[in-house]
């Protein structure tokens, strides 16, 4: 088997390299984003307390940024959500020199990642529906009746 760039870039590996991206971003980032804003912004425990309803807004919203996005593939719409993480931390690590621009930032940054949740669940879902019908295709039909007369007894 040749070595080909069409190969390397197949919607399969793309989706895996995403989520490779995605699981290293929430394994630094998650568990320090409480130290940046306590360190570079000087954020007491009542403002962060007060940071949670902008951060899970989108949480709630991204029925609709789903459904509004729902032309496109699901790779694509991971690629987008990583791509608008990827953006907003960056900006929130250079662009962010006042409370307004961190918020604009973590509302961005959490936009990208309930997408990347949501389409996660969906393509998963996808995945074990597909494997089931598969399975249930390839039992034969004695089997599944042997099955249901011994439940039955």
């Amino acid at each position: 088997m040749s070595f080909n760039k069409k190969n390397l870039l197949t919607p399969l590996f793309l989706f895996a390299a995403a989520n490779l991206l995605m699981g290293l971003y929430a394994g630094l980032y998650d568990p320090s984003f409480n130290n940046y804003l306590a360190q570079v912004h000087h954020v007491s425990e009542v403002t962060r307390g007060s940071l949670e309803f902008p951060r899970e807004l989108p949480g709630f919203l991204v029925v609709f940024f789903f459904t509004a996005l729902i032309f496109l593939a699901d790779t694509r719409i991971g690629a987008l959500a990583a791509i608008m993480v990827g953006i907003s931390l960056w900006g929130q690590g250079y662009l962010a020199p006042g409370m307004t621009s961190v918020v604009f930032w973590m509302l961005l940054w959490s936009t990208g990642a309930h997408l990347f949740m949501v389409q996660w669940v969906f393509v998963t879902a996808g995945i074990i529906a597909l494997v089931t019908l598969v399975v249930s295709l390839r039992l034969p039909r004695h089997e599944a009746a042997t099955c249901n007369s011994s439940l039955s007894r």
